[in-house]
């Protein structure tokens, strides 16, 4: 599988996870088959840049978060279950935290 392959398959697979957004979802959003996001998921085949377009506009994601690998080691499954959490708090909330962030940073 070519490295943009597998970094979009993989990438994909997270960033649905992330969103907590099914094939289907994103099937219906950019407009093909649950069949066809089912091959983008599988490594079998890759979107036209249109698509991938529409497919970082239904993520709110760049091209670039989608395209690249981003395996830097971390734990991924750490991470995402932390963002998790942070989507689900009110902005409020978000902004509190963010506030706190910066102050022990020395912002």
């Amino acid at each position: 599988m070519s490295d943009i392959k597998s970094n979009f398959k993989n990438n994909l697979i997270y960033y649905l996870n992330l969103r907590q957004k099914t094939q289907s979802d994103l099937a219906k959003s950019i407009g093909v088959a649950k069949t066809t996001v089912s091959s983008y998921v599988n490594g079998v085949s890759t979107p036209r840049l249109d698509k991938i377009d529409k497919i970082c506009d239904f993520l709110n994601i760049s091209r670039n978060a989608l395209l690249e690998n981003h395996n830097d080691g971390s734990n991924d499954e750490e991470i995402l279950n932390l963002a998790r959490y942070i989507f689900g708090l009110t902005d409020k909330d978000k902004n509190f935290i963010i506030n706190t962030i910066k102050h022990f940073r020395g912002e």
